[in-house]
């Protein structure tokens, strides 16, 4: 197949066919050798702007209905970041739908190979960014282990279920997975305000080199200096919301650095040629043990509860017109912004 053998459709060319609501694709491609915007600079290239508007304008920004002698085609781009390939047979049509899709996806790899210099020097200088949100990421994670933990305490999910779970031990890992992932997602919370809202004139390398190393808890008490989102006089740390994540912060660096800590340290002593390992007490002031091991559920519940009340106190910290569009976004898989003049914007 080549270029000179497709053509525009019809837009409405399903509706050639009898029972219309009983027509579907007899193959749908998802390619992943090119991008959205690099299948659709090669379409253009060809046919101009898109031609079709038969499609959900909630999940699909634009569509080109193209035929050949043996199909009709629907191309079209899927919430942004994918875009397919729909094929219809025509009823003479002998080769299967799947191979005709594959080589139509060829013939626009090599359209697009061909625009590959105007496609580069156009993301040299881009119109904005799509933010991948890492604070919905984390903390949907750990909601979602968490969830997890609170079912599998009802005993009907033991029974040689599909995850392997054939003992109780096994939670003890989601607790701690759990528990470094409500972490993260703080540390996910407040890097993406700082990546929002960061003063214009202190947006340059060195700058964010240094707070990229900075500790969470000072990297949180220094928010309102660096960023112009926060009310004055903010984010005080004998704030009990504050303490607290501090506390559960220390618990998380010596998890993270795996750091072999007292608790983890379990005197041995004999009697009567008998030996006895005693625990060491690992409790603290916020309930939550410090030894990794020791991690409950209900030290989990602890944890998304310290973390969620700090989310919130730092988001109740901001200035009111800054506060409406954060809690907009906050849990938005993908955030749109653009740049002009040094000064972010979200759109």
């Amino acid at each position: 197949m080549n270029l000179n053998q497709v053509s525009l459709a019809n837009e409405n060319f399903l509706n050639i066919h009898e029972e219309v609501d009983a027509i579907r694709p007899d193959y749908i491609l998802k390619s992943k050798k090119l991008t959205p915007y690099q299948a659709y600079i090669a379409l253009k290239k060809q046919f101009g702007l898109p031609n079709s508007n038969m499609f959900d304008d909630i999940k699909t920004q634009w569509m080109y209905a193209l035929q050949t002698d043996e199909a009709n085609f629907e191309i079209y781009d899927w919430k942004i970041f994918s875009w397919s390939i729909a094929v219809y047979l025509k009823p003479s049509t002998q080769r299967a739908a799947r191979d005709i899709a594959h080589d139509f996806a060829s013939v626009l790899e090599r359209q697009a190979f061909q625009q590959k210099k105007f496609i580069a020097e156009k993301l040299k200088n881009p119109d904005g960014f799509v933010i991948e949100n890492p604070f919905f990421t984390y903390r949907e994670t750990a909601d979602s282990i968490y969830d997890f933990l609170e079912n599998i305490k009802e005993e009907k999910f033991w029974p040689e279920d599909s995850l392997g779970l054939k003992g109780w031990m096994k939670h003890y890992d989601l607790c701690r997975a759990a528990f470094v992932l409500y972490l993260s997602s703080v540390e996910a919370f407040v890097n993406l305000i700082y990546e929002l809202y960061l003063r214009k004139e202190l947006r340059e390398k060195r700058i964010y080199d240094r707070l990229s190393r900075e500790q969470i808890d000072l990297k949180l008490r220094l928010a309102p200096v660096y960023c112009e989102c926060f009310r004055k006089g903010v984010l005080e740390s004998e704030n009990d919301a504050f303490k607290n994540f501090h506390s559960l912060a220390n618990i998380r660096n010596d998890i993270v650095h795996a750091n072999l800590t007292k608790p983890m340290m379990n005197p041995v002593v004999y009697e009567d040629s008998f030996k006895f390992v005693n625990d060491v007490d690992s409790s603290t002031s916020i309930g939550i043990p410090s030894n990794f091991r020791e991690f409950e559920s209900e030290h989990i519940r602890l944890t998304k509860t310290i973390t969620q009340t700090l989310i919130d106190y730092v988001v109740v910290s901001m200035k009111s017109e800054y506060k409406r569009e954060f809690n907009k976004i906050l849990h938005e898989e993908y955030i749109e912004v653009e740049y002009d003049d040094g000064k972010l914007s979200i759109l």
